[in-house]
């Protein structure tokens, strides 16, 4: 399953690690899989970052306040890099006005200030991720392999247009 979580960077000792500057997702453990979860983000340059994050479980990341599902929940699977999903807006998805205004709210912390329910997802994503990451044209560019049991995952794809 799919979530994209907004969290911040974070250092890790490159002798241990070998990481450097990563997502804070990255040192999380996705129980349902006993590896780290798979992420691909645009950069680590400044203090925040927007990723795609593949897993099972996603008790750990939402158990982290540091670590915030801009959609509130919203899990879906994705298996072609096209994120068709995503074309969904908050009304047909049948979300509540609460659960609207939540998310309107946390975005609005972030400047985005103009969105409504029949505003497409990937458009308020895509708006999300220029504002962490402005070089990012299209979020088809970030993409993590699924996750195969006996596997470890491939993770660190580039986000990068």
């Amino acid at each position: 399953m799919i979530r994209w979580i907004v969290c911040p960077v974070v250092v890790a000792d490159p002798d241990t690690r070998g990481l450097g500057r990563h997502p804070k997702v990255g040192d999380l453990i996705d129980p349902g899989t006993g590896f780290p979860f798979n992420y691909s983000t645009p950069d680590c340059a400044g203090n925040w970052c927007v990723c795609f994050v593949r897993g099972l479980d996603f008790t750990p990341i939402d158990l982290d306040v540091q670590c915030v599902d801009p959609f509130d929940g919203l899990t879906y699977e994705c298996l072609t890099r096209e994120h068709k999903e995503l074309t969904a807006t908050a009304d047909s998805l049948g979300w509540p006005s609460a659960k609207q205004q939540r998310v309107r709210d946390w975005l609005a912390n972030w400047g985005l200030t103009d969105l409504r329910g029949d505003t497409r997802l990937d458009d308020t994503l895509l708006r999300l991720i220029r504002k962490l990451h402005p070089q990012v044209t299209d979020i088809r560019n970030l993409w993590v392999t699924p996750y195969c049991r006996g596997m470890m995952p491939t993770v660190f794809l580039s986000g990068r247009p």
